[in-house]
C-alpha cells in the first residue's frame, strides 16, 4: 500500500496539470507576445541600435566627404607647388648651364658652336611637341603642360616648347607661371620678339599697362613688321592717355598695312585728339575712298572742322 501511494498521487498531479491547461488554453492561444514588456523591450532597445548604426553610418559618410574635399585640396596645392618645384629646378639648371656656357665662351673668345643633338632625341622632342599643341588645341590643358615640361626635360633649349607652356598658362590664366616661364625664355634669348609680346599680353591682362607698353616697344624694335603690335601700342597708349605716342603707334601700323579701315579710323581720331588737322584730313579721305558707306565719316568730318587750321 504504502508502495503504490507515491504513484497514484503523481498521477494524480498530473491529471489536475492538464485539467487546468485545457481550461486556460483559449486565452492562451489568444495572448499577444508583441505586447509583452520584456519582448517591447527588446524591440525598443533593436529600434534604437539600428537607429544608432544608421546615425553613424552617415557621419561616417560625411567625414570620409570632407576627407576626400580636403585630400583633393592637397592634391591640387600639391600639384601647384610640383609646378613651381619643375620651374625652379629648370630655371636653376639653365641657369647654371648658361654661365658655364658664358664662361667657356670668354675663356676661349670665340663664339661656342651650338649643342648639337642627335637624331633620336630630336625626334622625341619633336613627338612631344606635337601631342601637346594636340591636347592645347583639344583644350586638354593639363595634358598640354606636361608635355611641354617634358619636351624641355628632354631638350632644355627648346624654344617652341617654352612658348607652348607660356601659352598654356596663360589659357589656364596661371599668370605667375606664365610670366616666369617668359622671364626665363628671354634671359636664353633677350631679342626673341615674341616672347615679349607674350609678357606683354600677360602684364596687359593684369592691369600693368606700362609693362605692357615697355615690352611691346622691345618687341617691335626687334621686330618692326608687324602692324598688329604697334595698334596695340597705340591702345594703350592712348588708355593712359599719351596721344602723341598713340598716335605715333597707329601710323607706323598704318605703314605697314596701308588699306586697313580700322586703322584709317583710329590714325583720324588720334589725328583729331593731338589736333593735327593735315594728317587728321588726309587719312579722312583715304578712309572716305576706301569706306564710302562708314556711318563715322559725319561725326568725324565735323571734329576735324572744329580744328584749328
Amino acid at each position: 500500500m504504502y508502495t503504490i501511494l507515491p504513484f497514484i498521487v503523481l498521477i494524480v498531479s498530473l491529471a489536475i496539470g492538464i485539467f487546468i491547461i485545457v481550461r486556460k488554453f483559449p486565452q492562451l492561444t489568444l495572448l499577444d507576445v508583441e505586447n509583452l514588456p520584456e519582448i517591447k523591450e527588446k524591440q525598443k532597445k533593436h529600434v534604437y541600435i539600428k537607429k544608432r548604426a544608421e546615425k553613424k553610418t552617415e557621419e561616417i559618410k560625411k567625414k570620409h566627404a570632407v576627407g576626400a574635399k580636403a585630400l583633393s585640396k592637397k592634391f591640387n596645392k600639391v600639384q601647384a607647388q610640383f609646378r613651381g618645384y619643375v620651374g625652379q629646378v629648370e630655371h636653376r639648371i639653365h641657369r647654371k648651364k648658361q654661365e658655364q656656357f658664358t664662361q667657356h665662351a670668354q675663356q676661349k673668345q670665340e663664339i661656342p658652336e651650338k649643342v648639337i643633338h642627335n637624331k633620336e632625341t630630336e625626334e622625341e622632342t619633336t613627338q612631344i611637341l606635337r601631342n601637346a599643341e594636340e591636347a592645347t588645341k583639344q583644350q586638354k590643358l593639363e595634358r598640354a603642360e606636361a608635355k611641354y615640361i617634358e619636351a624641355i626635360r628632354v631638350d632644355h633649349k627648346n624654344v617652341r616648347a617654352y612658348r607652348g607652356l607660356i601659352d598654356v598658362y596663360i589659357e589656364q590664366k596661371q599668370f605667375i607661371e606664365a610670366k616666369e616661364t617668359a622671364l626665363f625664355l628671354l634671359q636664353l634669348d633677350p631679342e626673341d620678339d615674341k616672347t615679349h609680346v607674350r609678357l606683354a599680353q600677360i602684364f596687359e591682362m593684369q592691369g600693368e599697362r606700362g609693362k605692357a607698353i615697355a615690352h611691346y616697344q622691345k618687341a617691335v624694335l626687334l621686330a618692326d613688321n608687324n602692324p598688329a603690335w604697334f595698334a596695340q601700342l597705340a591702345k594703350l597708349f592712348t588708355e593712359e592717355k599719351e596721344y602723341e605716342a598713340a598716335f605715333e603707334a597707329i601710323e607706323q601700323a598704318l605703314e605697314l598695312d596701308t588699306d586697313n579701315i580700322d586703322l584709317l579710323d583710329n590714325s583720324v581720331e588720334l589725328g583729331i585728339m593731338v589736333a593735327d588737322k593735315n594728317k587728321a584730313v588726309d587719312y579722312y579721305e583715304r578712309l572716305r575712298l576706301l569706306d564710302p558707306d562708314n556711318p563715322r565719316l559725319i561725326s568725324l568730318k565735323q571734329k576735324i572742322e572744329t580744328l584749328p587750321s
